[in-house]
């Protein structure tokens, strides 16, 4: 089933803390790995979304992957040296599945960003979307000490569109595809 979060997870008491979080997932209070790694693996087969609703941050690389669509509405963020984020929707490669940043969502790495999807399944009326970067119009939606790169995924129809609205700011190459 799906795994809802809803008090504070912390570990900052330490360094070297990652978070991974698969499968069907809805932050509602906020996580942060500082201290110790945190894992949460929910439902990994079907029509599940992960649904960020609350500040994500980690001293590590974050990784997080859902086998439908993954929809970011807060502060996704890495703060150690090296610390990369990947979002992958359609985790299970069934061609359904993307990833929208909402307006009140920021991706910020410390170092590189990678986003992929195939096609958003929540944009539906023939809407072909692989990720959906939406605009607050004024804050950095996406930002990558290191390289930015926004894709659709292996199983991505053909006509899958990269609809990036929101401000992207890379000290890196920042690439589309």
């Amino acid at each position: 089933g799906t795994i809802t979060v809803s008090n504070v997870i912390d570990t900052s008491t330490g360094t070297g803390g990652a978070l991974s979080i698969t499968g069907s997932v809805t932050v509602n209070a906020a996580i942060t790995a500082a201290g110790d790694n945190i894992t949460l693996n929910g439902n990994a087969v079907g029509a599940f979304d992960l649904d960020i609703n609350a500040n994500i941050v980690s001293s590590a690389t974050l990784t997080l992957s859902a086998p439908r669509d993954i929809f970011v509405g807060a502060l996704l963020q890495t703060t150690g040296a090296g610390a990369d984020i990947s979002l992958t929707a359609d985790s299970d490669l069934s061609g359904n599945g993307g990833v929208r940043v909402e307006t009140a969502g920021q991706v910020v790495a410390v170092d590189q960003v990678t986003i992929s999807g195939s096609d958003l399944n929540a944009s539906g009326g023939g809407v072909v979307d692989s990720v959906d970067v939406q605009a607050d119009g004024a804050s950095v939606q996406v930002q990558g000490a290191g390289a930015i790169l926004i894709n659709s995924g292996a199983a991505a129809p053909a006509a899958a569109a990269l609809l990036v609205d929101g401000f992207i700011n890379a000290t890196g190459a920042a690439t589309a595809t």
